[in-house]
C-alpha cells in the first residue's frame, strides 16, 4: 500500500469537485441559471398563430416552447 497523505487528500478533492460540477449542472438544468447569479429576463417572443408568451408565464425562468414544429420550405428557379 502507497497511500500518502497528499494522494488521499488529492483524491477526495478530486471527487469533491466531480460532485460540484454534476450539482451545479442539475441546478442549471431545473432554474435555467448558474448559482448565485441573477437570472436573465426573457426575450420577447415574437407572436404566431398559437399567440404570444409573456414572461410572468415562464417557470422559474426555464423557456419550454411545446408549440408543434412547421418546417418551411421555399422554391428556388433554375
Amino acid at each position: 500500500n502507497s497511500a500518502t497523505y497528499g494522494s488521499v487528500i488529492s483524491y477526495n478533492v478530486y471527487w469533491i469537485f466531480v460532485m460540484t460540477g454534476f450539482i451545479l449542472m442539475r441546478f442549471r438544468e431545473s432554474t435555467g441559471r448558474w448559482p448565485f447569479m441573477k437570472a436573465k429576463k426573457a426575450a420577447s417572443m415574437e407572436s404566431d398563430e398559437e399567440g404570444s408568451r409573456s414572461s410572468e408565464s415562464n417557470n422559474g425562468g426555464v423557456l419550454e416552447d411545446k408549440s408543434a414544429v412547421r418546417e418551411r420550405t421555399t422554391q428556388v428557379g433554375a
